[in-house]
């Protein structure tokens, strides 16, 4: 006979079945598992081992069962969404973030041109146009401030160039002047070098050239002791430093462009192709230089370490070649194949020939810009022939002569008074490496000019007014304290730079202004 404990009544068993129907919510899918069916197998043995409210205990026990299992589940499924709204968070804190120390710099005077200027890879392609040699200052617009002028006491001022803080200024009784232009024009020292006129200057970190008859001599920068003397046959009338060397450009009236090396004191080579004398010489930091020849016409891109040139020739206009043409004689006839019908509808600056070309400069290594006596002023393309853009009279007429001015006879109203005539282009600069240059001439002011984006023309920017004097030099430097800011200089004079055969009103003046873009 077994033990009653071991054995459970029949009524038991029904409600414990029925327990365990009633808790049985159906299988969640058609896969069902083993492990649920001997979990509830246990359960309802347990059921049958208690008392009748044990009954409401396990259905509550299985109903807690359920719920912790679709807790489980949904535990799950917001750990997912947590995981994605996770990577979610760390970008929109990474955002503010940002934003949060963005306006932190605004805030402390933030400036969006000095995150422009930070971009690396702007950097990075300044640096290699720089080294390439083409322009990589767009300056579309200038502010003039900070204008002064100085008498000097030198005599009819000729030339200056500036390095550093200095300003070096010749003159025609030979006397060299130094001026502080940090500021304003200072004058710091003075001193005599040649018994005669000083024609030009070029300076470089290290020496000081001064050119004047039949040679140049060579000067340590700062004591301005005498280091060399170079004699050559005739007059020096230009020279240049190829930027950040000690390698020299010399030209004069004796039709040669000569290179020399100042590191070891040495002459180089000479090149030849002017049939006139070189009156300006250009060089940026490449072994290229540009020159002009006076009244040949022609302007001469020198490539030296190839030993080869192009030569480029005159910028009249097409009105003035058809001019020029038809006044040329092919033996005793007139070229017929001009036609000059059209001439007296003109007006009369197109008509204006181009005697010389007086000044230069580069504006990188694939253009450069000239000006002339008739008052022209052309840029140039190294892949193009023939001058790109001409403007006439940049600086416009002197005022027309009166009948006692145009005639020596003693009743003048019968005298033929000429037309007024155009203020030659006497000196001529540019900010190094950008699209913006400057001219000068006896009109009074001097012109700052910038080139059009396609750099197939320009136009004026802006005009600063100088006083009185024909502007025989031109130089200009960046301001190292100050972005985007430099320091122009300019000389006046009443005589021009190589002779006297005209004199204006007016005083030796050094004229000192910034340009900010």
């Amino acid at each position: 006979m077994s033990d009653s404990f071991f054995v459970q009544p029949k009524a038991s068993k029904k409600r414990a079945s029925n327990t365990s129907r009633n808790s049985y919510k159906g299988p969640s899918n058609k896969r069902s598992n083993g492990s649920t069916s001997l979990s509830s197998l246990n359960k309802s043995e347990n059921v049958s081992a208690g008392s009748d409210n044990d009954d409401f205990d396990s259905a509550d026990e299985s109903l807690d069962d359920s719920e912790n299992n679709s807790g489980a589940d949904s535990a799950s499924d917001s750990d997912a969404s947590e995981v994605e709204e996770s990577a979610a968070d760390k970008r929109r804190r990474l955002a503010k973030e940002y934003l949060a120390g963005i306006e932190e710099e605004v805030a402390d005077g933030f400036d969006a041109k000095d995150l422009d200027e930070d971009i690396i890879s702007r950097r990075l392609k300044q640096d290699a146009d720089k080294e390439l040699g083409y322009i990589f200052r767009n300056l579309l617009q200038c502010k003039i401030h900070h204008k002064y002028g100085t008498r000097s006491k030198a005599k009819h001022l000729t030339c200056v160039t500036v390095c550093g803080e200095n300003a070096y200024i010749g003159s025609k009784n030979g006397t060299l002047e130094i001026y502080d232009v940090n500021n304003k024009p200072k004058l710091i020292s003075s001193r005599r070098l040649f018994k005669s006129s000083i024609y030009n200057v070029a300076v470089n970190d290290t020496y000081l050239v001064a050119a004047t008859k039949n040679k140049f001599c060579v000067y340590n920068k700062n004591s301005l002791e005498p280091v060399k003397e170079f004699k050559v046959k005739g007059d020096v009338l230009s020279l240049s430093f190829r930027k950040r060397t000690n390698e020299l450009y010399v030209g004069g009236t004796d039709l040669r462009l000569r290179t020399y090396d100042l590191t070891q004191l040495t002459f180089v080579e000479t090149l030849h192709g002017h049939q006139d004398s070189i009156m300006d010489i250009s060089a940026l930091y490449q072994e290229r230089c540009v020159s002009v020849g006076a009244r040949d016409r022609t302007c001469i891109y020198w490539k030296i370490p190839e030993e080869s040139r192009l030569t480029f020739r005159g910028g009249d206009t097409k009105i003035a070649a058809q001019i020029r043409n038809s006044l040329s004689l092919s033996g005793n006839k007139r070229n017929e194949d001009t036609d000059l019908k059209t001439i007296d509808n003109i007006s009369a600056y197109e008509t204006m020939l181009e005697g010389s070309i007086d000044c230069c400069v580069m504006m990188d290594n694939q253009f450069f810009v000239t000006g002339s006596d008739n008052g022209n002023v052309c840029l140039w393309s190294t892949s193009k022939k023939k001058a790109q853009f001409i403007l006439p009279t940049a600086h416009g007429y002197d005022p027309a002569l009166t009948p006692a001015q145009a005639s020596g006879e003693t009743d003048p109203s019968i005298a033929e008074i000429p037309p007024p005539q155009p203020r030659s282009i006497t000196a001529i600069t540019a900010i190094p490496m950008s699209n913006m240059f400057i001219t000068g001439s006896w009109s009074g002011t001097v012109k700052l000019w910038t080139m059009s984006d396609d750099r197939r023309q320009f136009q004026l920017v802006e005009e600063v007014p100088v006083g009185k004097g024909i502007v025989t030099g031109l130089s200009v430097i960046e301001i190292e304290n100050e972005k985007e800011t430099f320091a122009v200089v300019a000389t006046l004079a009443r005589e021009p730079r190589l002779g006297r055969w005209k004199v204006v009103p007016g005083h030796d003046t050094v004229v000192q202004f910034r340009v900010s873009t």
